[in-house]
């Protein structure tokens, strides 16, 4: 598995590609018990100090300050530039990436891609992952693509590039997994707002043909 190669695959050796980097590095499928995931963002406490109108209005868009404040912070560390503003029209769409079998589009998770960047990631799907910074409880062989549409003009949303990641298995303190990240990330805070944004029921089905090319990572034995 040579670190700049890219392999036609099929559905199926694409599912066996992160299995098997799953059971190497000991992570279950889906579930946070036995790993840790970090990201090397930009720090909260400089964002708070530098950018305090920004800060103010992603606060207000949680249903409460005391969520603001508890959430914000991964929200922003999330990314390796601190958020910027957007704004969509009304009928502008915006995209949540997930694994086969997510239902994440329900939760108040914060995470979307605009058209040109979905658009981007997938004429390189051998990177998308990396890109992405996707931990290994969230790749799949098939990615399911939601759609969330704004429903008013003006709707503010807030972007910023995504950080470098490092995941970490049993052994403490021990990197097993390492994105560069990359992408553009569109940070909808308030996408539980159904006078602002309609969430779509149904889903575009993705199936990268080529095997991920894993950037600075080999398999750990």
């Amino acid at each position: 598995m040579g670190e700049n190669t890219i392999e036609t695959a099929s559905l199926a050796q694409h599912d066996s590609f992160w299995i098997e980097w799953r059971v190497a590095c000991s992570v279950p499928t889906s579930s946070w018990d036995s790993t840790s995931f970090t990201t090397a963002g930009v720090h909260y406490d400089t964002f708070q100090k530098y950018y305090p109108r920004i800060r103010t209005a992603m606060i207000g868009m949680y249903s409460s300050p005391s969520l603001g404040a508890q959430y914000l912070p991964d929200v922003v560390e999330s990314g390796s530039t601190y958020p910027v503003t957007a704004y969509a029209d009304s009928a502008t769409n915006l995209y949540k990436l997930v694994a086969k079998g997510g239902s994440i589009i329900n939760s108040p998770s914060a995470y979307y891609l605009t058209k040109t960047q979905l658009d981007a990631l997938k004429a390189h799907p051998a990177l998308m992952e990396q890109d992405l910074g996707l931990p290994l409880t969230s790749v799949s062989g098939e990615y399911w693509i939601y759609t969330i549409t704004s429903l008013k003009d003006s709707n503010l949303f807030f972007q910023s590039t995504v950080a470098p990641t490092v995941q970490y298995g049993t052994r403490p303190l021990h990197p097993i997994y390492n994105t560069p990240g990359g992408a553009t990330q569109s940070l909808i805070l308030n996408n539980m707002d159904t006078t602002l944004w309609l969430k779509s029921t149904t889903y575009e089905v993705f199936a990268p043909t080529v095997l991920p090319n894993l950037k600075c990572n080999s398999l750990v034995k």
